[in-house]
């Protein structure tokens, strides 16, 4: 399509679209930011500036009155108008969990030296791909803002993986097929669980899963190459070596990852 878009930002204020005054002043927000996170308001959309300044009200409405914040919960609010609506804005918090960025930005960070790891020991082609595991079936695993973020994530921290042996793993019921190195593709799941921000919460979690692999699953080991923890490890799995046994349609040169 040959559609003319208009590549200014159109910023509506807070007090161009009426906003109640927050209830109590929230905290500061620590500049500049390291993360940027991007949810959905679960609205219909809208494409005039009078329906999303309807929306925009409408949710700061509920956030305050049904979920009993100080304000709209948002620091900004993209419009299907072309235009972004000051939510908290610049300067001050926005409501998310006290811990949720750094959680986040320690999983990238690992996530990243893992694949940079594979790429040195040349089990993963230079010019590899990454695909979610949403793009292949139905699902949205592993959430489209962690797939954003990891494909633009370029923080330099040590790598911490911790060894089968470290996580006392179970042996694999049977031989796995061998991993065809170096791989091209690199297929990214989540594995439904709480998040763990501990190494011993991890270790719990990684343990857990092998087990309903194995258990319920009667496949023959866990069925990741490794997995990535919130408190920045990464875990092994079947490893650079063995083939992953989550993405049944795809060709044995994939490694899986879960996030």
């Amino acid at each position: 399509y040959n559609i003319a878009i208009n590549k200014k930002l159109r910023l509506v204020y807070r007090l161009q679209w009426l906003a109640q005054p927050p209830i109590e002043q929230p905290d500061p927000l620590k500049t500049p930011v390291a993360l940027v996170m991007v949810q959905h308001t679960a609205t219909e959309p809208c494409y005039s500036l009078a329906q999303c300044i309807f929306h925009v009200k409408t949710i700061q409405k509920y956030h305050i009155e049904s979920n009993h914040w100080w304000d709209i919960g948002y620091n900004f609010l993209v419009g299907g108008d072309g235009a972004a609506y000051e939510g908290r804005g610049w300067t001050q918090e926005a409501h998310t969990p006290s811990d949720i960025t750094t959680r986040a930005l320690e999983l990238i960070v690992a996530f990243n030296k893992l694949i940079e790891k594979g790429v040195e020991l040349n089990y993963i082609q230079k010019d590899y791909k990454i695909l979610a595991a949403r793009q292949l079936y139905g699902t949205e695993s592993p959430g489209t803002a962690f797939f954003n973020e990891i494909l633009t994530q370029s923080e330099t921290k040590s790598l911490r993986i911790l060894s089968r042996i470290k996580w006392i793993a179970q042996p694999p019921t049977k031989v796995i097929p061998p991993l065809k190195t170096p791989v091209s593709l690199i297929v990214i799941h989540h594995t439904i669980t709480e998040s763990c921000t501990t190494e011993g919460a991890c270790i719990y979690i990684v343990r857990q899963i092998q087990q309903y692999h194995i258990e319920s699953r009667q496949l023959w080991d866990i069925s990741y190459n490794f997995l990535v923890g919130a408190d920045s490890r990464v875990y092994e799995a079947r490893g650079l070596e063995e083939r992953g046994a989550h993405t049944l349609i795809l060709t044995p040169r994939v490694l899986v990852l879960p996030s």
